[in-house]
């Protein structure tokens, strides 16, 4: 049986004219790390379909290791901590108030990474990359994809690895930001 590393990614969206997280995805689909075969994915910005999408892709490939990437308008690569169910009552668009995703979910938990984070904070200093780990959960869509791939765990009582990675727009080459995401998935694997 094949064993799955999944990571999601971003169609374009906003003012950004290149999307480096849908890019990432697709352009890691189907390679190999340690015999585990990658499987990149580019959702749409759509909260209908969100928890289905990421629900399907966690049952079909029962994934090792899941990293949600998002661009951001930063200047180095954001780690974030937390996921938080960022959806509320009161939230002003009607779709996202409407879709499956603003009923039935804790509001007030949050979940941490289970990543290693220190190793890989280690890994970007040895490389000289620019980082920082953020505690307050953020970037609402791909924090909501982090928060539902943690609480899948929880009801599944599963246990692998899940991080949300935030890449800057355009100061970073593509090339490096793959180098850092392949170091995550070993170090992750090992764990």
């Amino acid at each position: 049986m094949k064993e799955h590393i999944l990571i999601i990614g971003f169609e374009e969206f906003g003012e950004y004219s290149r999307n480096y997280s849908g890019e990432l995805a697709s352009g890691l689909n189907r390679l190999k790390i340690k015999k585990h075969q990658i499987i990149g994915d580019v959702f749409s910005i759509n909260f209908f379909e969100l928890d289905e999408k990421i629900l399907n892709l966690l049952h079909i490939y029962k994934p090792k290791v899941v990293l949600i990437t998002q661009i951001a308008n930063v200047n180095k690569v954001v780690f974030d901590i937390f996921a938080q169910n960022m959806v509320r009552g009161n939230f002003k668009d009607e779709q996202v108030k409407k879709s499956k995703i603003a009923r039935g979910l804790p509001i007030t938990k949050t979940y941490k990474t289970s990543l290693p984070v220190v190793e890989i904070c280690d890994y970007c200093e040895e490389k000289n990359i620019s980082y920082r780990i953020n505690r307050i959960p953020s970037c609402f869509i791909a924090n909501y994809c982090f928060f539902y791939t943690l609480y899948f765990q929880q009801l599944n009582q599963v246990n692998f690895p899940v991080g949300l990675i935030r890449i800057p727009y355009a100061s970073v080459e593509l090339k490096k930001i793959i180098e850092i995401y392949e170091k995550v998935f070993s170090l992750s694997l090992n764990k």
